[in-house]
């Protein structure tokens, strides 16, 4: 990527040409949600955003990243036009809008995982959800700034180059 940013190679590959193609696996959760609901249990199956997902612009020199990208916005225009309707929620709506606040915080640079920033915005879009009134509030919240970490990425590559993210 660009500006120091890391990406999983692989999870573009899948995205300009799955190994299942993306109508399917989504009748196979739908098949799943049905048989779970069927059992008398209550579900629904959220569905998180990678990285590339939340951030495109910061892909520079990605092989295939045009055709990636259009995979990509298949498969959350199938999630985000037919999921709700059949208890498989995307997340990546609420994502989106937590970015335009955390700016490039809320997934580490040189990491695959999403920061506490992206996990508190997951959690408030999963509470959204599921939480029947429960919520978190601002207060209950402790910012505790940036860490130094050496990123699953980067140490991918051999890279033990330390970058700091927010916690």
């Amino acid at each position: 990527g660009s500006d120091g940013w890391l990406f999983l190679a692989d999870e573009q590959r899948r995205s300009c040409a799955p190994d299942f193609p993306f109508s399917a696996a989504f009748a196979r959760w739908r098949a799943l949600v049905s048989e779970i609901r069927a059992s008398g249990k209550a579900v629904l199956l959220l569905v998180v955003p990678d990285k590339s997902s939340i951030y495109p612009e910061h892909l520079a020199d990605v092989p295939d990243a045009e055709c990636a990208a259009d995979g990509k916005a298949d498969f959350w225009d199938l999630l985000e036009r037919q999921g709700s309707r059949t208890g498989i929620v995307p997340m990546r709506a609420a994502m989106l809008r937590r970015k335009r606040v955390a700016g490039d915080d809320l997934y580490a640079r040189r990491d695959s995982h999403w920061t506490t920033l992206g996990s508190l915005a997951l959690t408030r879009a999963a509470l959204d959800v599921v939480g029947r009134g429960v919520s978190l509030r601002a207060a209950e919240v402790h910012d505790p700034g940036r860490e130094e970490y050496i990123g699953d990425l980067a140490a991918l590559i051999g890279s033990t180059e330390i970058d700091t993210r927010a916690q």
